[in-house]
């Protein structure tokens, strides 16, 4: 479980927006999956792998899901279109939905970046928590010329910077500076998940009603 001892806990923890009540607190790892979201040399493998470990959990990398026709596409350094991305968006989808269905919430490595995608991606659990390690586009340029990838091509970041669309406040995220160290970042993100609201099976957090502050409240990592 994400939550600390209580003894750990103040009487009011302050989180994003709003005072949490330590009882309201926490994600827990059976109901909320966690989606480490960015474009290409963000650190989505590094991060998502280092934070399923410390939850305990499976991590799965988004860049195994892709069909052989994509990986071809990108390793050539064309970028992937909307029709690409559709099915290999469901493919991971379903296996969220099928993996909570089991009571296992995974760590997923996923560029998600648009807000159709990160829509489809959470069809299957409105829990689903996006992980955005944001940074700039020298520093992500300058780690991807520093690395071997299998098919992406760094002529994509550019493509890819230029579709992110920004998270908004009735999705659940926590932005996380890339600057710092992965250690950093993975304790913060901690941090940060363990504050978010529970969500019920409906989609809305526990005690809030739709469109209100409790329900749409967006997480700014307090380490960035």
């Amino acid at each position: 479980l994400l939550e600390p001892p209580a003894a750990q806990l103040p009487p009011f923890a302050a989180t994003g927006h709003r005072r949490v009540h330590p009882a309201t607190m926490g994600v827990q790892s059976d109901l909320v999956p966690v989606v480490v979201m960015g474009a290409c040399g963000a650190g989505k493998s590094r991060i998502g792998s280092a934070l399923a470990d410390r939850l305990g959990r499976k991590f799965l990398d988004g860049d195994d899901f892709h069909p052989k026709a994509n990986k071809e596409k990108m390793a050539k350094g064309t970028p992937l279109d909307d029709d690409d991305r559709a099915p290999w968006l469901e493919t991971i989808a379903c296996e969220i939905g099928a993996r909570l269905e089991r009571g296992e919430a995974v760590v997923f490595a996923c560029s998600a970046l648009k807000r159709r995608y990160r829509e489809v991606l959470c069809s299957r659990a409105p829990s689903t928590v996006f992980v955005h390690l944001s940074g700039s586009e020298e520093l992500i340029g300058e780690r991807l010329r520093g690395r071997s990838h299998e098919f992406m091509d760094p002529r994509l970041l550019a493509s890819q910077l230029a579709v992110l669309e920004p998270l908004q406040q009735d999705e659940r995220f926590v932005i996380a500076d890339i600057s710092r160290t992965p250690e950093d970042i993975v304790s913060c993100v901690m941090q940060e998940l363990m504050a978010l609201p529970l969500v019920s099976k409906g989609g809305q957090s526990a005690g809030k009603a739709p469109g209100s502050l409790g329900h749409c409240l967006a997480f700014l990592c307090s380490c960035v």
